[in-house]
């Protein structure tokens, strides 16, 4: 565990129930805590923002928007021609180089 020493820190008081606290000083020493509640903190709050972001777009998608992916073969079709577009080969030609190898 890294703290980034660069950062502008903030000491605060934090209450925890002992049963917690005594298992987080068996398993976490001392000169690492810190960096502990930094990596959690950042955990959860990433974790949050993305249940935020989630819930924003609920409904961003219709099927009536996008009749063209109505089907699995329209799906497939469509992320077979995104993903030609960034490739060099064809999936047809890898998997026809694949046989002939």
């Amino acid at each position: 565990m890294t703290m980034n020493i660069t950062a502008e820190t903030k000491d605060i008081k934090l209450s925890l129930p002992v049963t917690l606290w005594e298992e987080l000083q068996k398993l976490i020493p001392q000169w690492q805590q810190s960096q502990f509640w930094v990596e959690l903190l950042n955990r959860e709050l990433r974790r949050i923002r993305f249940e935020e972001a989630w819930r924003a777009a609920a409904g961003a998608w219709s099927d009536e928007a996008h009749p063209d992916l109505a089907t699995a073969t329209d799906i497939d079709a469509h992320v077979r021609r995104l993903r030609e577009t960034s490739l060099v080969q064809s999936w047809d030609e890898i998997i026809a180089k694949d046989i002939d190898d």
